[in-house]
């Protein structure tokens, strides 16, 4: 059952959480993955 995959023991019809949610904790984790002078080049690339 897909629901053992998040270690939920019963079908639950509510996200677990809200879809941004994920999406902002991954792109904290990208940009810090990356530092500063990373994401300096990401944005110099996206100007060329």
């Amino acid at each position: 059952m897909p629901q053992s995959f998040g270690g939920m023991a019963t079908f639950h019809w509510e996200l677990p959480c809200h879809p941004t949610d994920l999406a902002v904790a991954a792109a904290v984790y990208f940009r810090k993955r990356i530092g500063k002078q990373g994401a300096e080049k990401r944005l110099s690339d996206l100007s060329h």
